[in-house]
């Protein structure tokens, strides 16, 4: 974790949204657990996790934890979900 500590300049960044297991009630279409993570991938650990609001998604989650961390000089790798105006800007 001490490696981690610092900035994460240099590292690739894998950015993730989930939708947990058994946590969709009947009749729903999404899961009450939805969450965004990023991986460090040479670190392999989770660095970051934010869960997604129930009135929102993926778009507004990714932004949000991408400020909160020092992503300054990483390699950030997202799925189609980022390619979002809002998100590459």
């Amino acid at each position: 974790m001490r490696a981690c500590a610092g900035s994460l300049a240099g590292r690739q960044l894998c950015v993730d949204g989930k939708e947990h297991r058994a946590t969709t009630p009947a009749g729903q279409r999404h899961a009450l657990v939805r969450t965004v993570s990023v991986w460090v991938a040479n670190a392999q650990l989770r660095f970051g996790q934010t869960q997604i609001g129930a009135k929102t998604n993926e778009k507004t989650a990714i932004p949000a934890l991408l400020d909160a961390l020092d992503v300054a000089g990483s390699i950030v790798t997202i799925d189609a979900i980022a390619c979002q105006p809002s998100i590459v800007g």
